[in-house]
C-alpha cells in the first residue's frame, strides 16, 4: 500500500538531521581527543619536569711545590789596572790561570767552567786647564762561571777562587738541574684545586658536573732563591752558604659542562610547579 507523499518526505528530512549529528558528534570528539594529545606530547615550558639545559662553569687552580735547589751556579773573576795594556792583561790572564787550576783541584771538571767575558779597556782622565784626555793605564777583567753540582760544595768554590786571586764576585744563583718531577706534582696540585672548586661550585648551586670542555695550562714556572749579591771582593774566607728553597708553581684552567639545580624564587625557595593540563569536561 503506498503512503503519502508527505510521509516520505519527513521520513528522508529526519535520516538527513540524524547524519548531520552523527558527524557533528565525530569531529567533536576527534578535536578533543587531539587537544588532550598535544597537552601530553607538549609540556609547558615551566613544568618540573622538564630536562634543565647545560650551562658551562670556567674555574682556574694553582699548584706550588718547594724544592732544594741541587745546582749552583757562581760567578767570579778578576779586575787589575796596570800602566801598560800588556801589564795588566798579563796580570789578568796569570789570576785567571791559577783561580781554574785550583778549583780543577776541587773536583770542578772542565765542562762546568766557562769564560764569560774578557774586556781590557784604557783609564782615561781630563787634564786640568785643557780639553784634552789622557790615558793614565789600562783596566783588565775577566768573568768565569763555574757550575757545581753539588750545592754543599759552593762555599769551597768562593774560597778556592777568592784565595788563588779572585777580586770579582758577580753573584751566586741556585736551580733545580731537572725540575720536571716538580713541575709535574704542582700540575697535578693545580688540577686537583680547580675540580674542587668546581664541586664545591655546583653543589651549592643544586646541580651536578657533566663533562670538561675544554682546559689550559697556564701561569707555570720555577722562582729561583734570591741570588747572592754581585760586587768587588778584596777577601773572602770560610764562606757559608744557604740556598733556601726553589718555588715550582703551575696553574690550569677548566671549563666544564655544568646542569644548573632548580632556580630559586626571591624568597629562596623555588618556584611552584605549573598544574598539569586537564581535559575539560565535555
Amino acid at each position: 500500500m503506498s503512503q503519502p507523499d508527505g510521509a516520505g518526505a519527513s521520513g528522508d528530512d529526519g535520516m538527513n538531521l540524524f547524519r548531520v549529528f552523527r558527524t557533528f558528534w565525530i569531529l567533536l570528539v576527534a578535536v578533543c581527543f587531539s587537544l588532550d594529545s598535544a597537552s601530553i606530547a607538549q609540556p609547558a615550558a615551566n613544568d618540573p619536569a622538564t630536562p634543565p639545559s647545560e650551562a658551562s662553569l670556567t674555574v682556574t687552580g694553582r699548584g706550588e711545590i718547594f724544592a732544594r735547589p741541587d745546582r749552583a751556579v757562581v760567578r767570579v773573576g778578576v779586575d787589575v789596572q796596570a800602566k801598560e795594556a800588556v801589564a795588566a792583561q798579563t796580570d789578568a790572564n796569570q789570576r785567571m790561570q791559577k783561580i781554574l787550576k785550583d778549583l780543577k783541584t776541587l773536583g770542578i771538571p772542565d765542562r762546568f767552567l766557562a769564560t764569560r767575558s774578557i774586556e781590557l779597556f784604557p783609564m782615561t782622565a781630563s787634564v786640568p786647564e785643557s780639553e784634552a784626555i789622557e790615558v793614565r793605564g789600562y783596566r783588565a777583567t775577566q768573568i768565569v762561571e763555574v757550575t757545581v753540582d753539588r750545592v754543599e760544595m759552593t762555599g769551597k768554590v768562593l774560597d778556592s777562587a777568592f784565595k788563588s786571586g779572585a777580586n770579582r764576585f758577580e753573584g751566586v744563583s741556585f736551580g733545580l738541574e731537572n725540575d720536571l718531577p716538580q713541575r709535574r706534582e704542582a700540575l697535578r696540585l693545580a688540577v686537583a684545586e680547580a675540580a674542587a672548586k668546581a664541586e664545591t661550585i655546583v653543589s651549592a648551586l643544586g646541580g651536578r658536573l657533566v663533562s670538561i670542555t675544554e682546559v689550559s695550562e697556564e701561569g707555570s714556572g720555577v722562582e729561583q732563591p734570591m741570588p747572592m749579591a754581585r760586587g768587588r771582593i778584596m777577601a773572602m774566607a770560610d764562606t757559608a752558604v744557604q740556598p733556601g728553597e726553589a718555588r715550582v708553581t703551575a696553574g690550569v684552567r677548566v671549563v666544564y659542562s655544568i646542569i644548573p639545580g632548580p632556580q630559586k624564587g626571591p624568597s629562596g625557595a623555588e618556584p611552584a610547579a605549573s598544574p598539569k593540563s586537564q581535559s575539560q569536561p565535555r
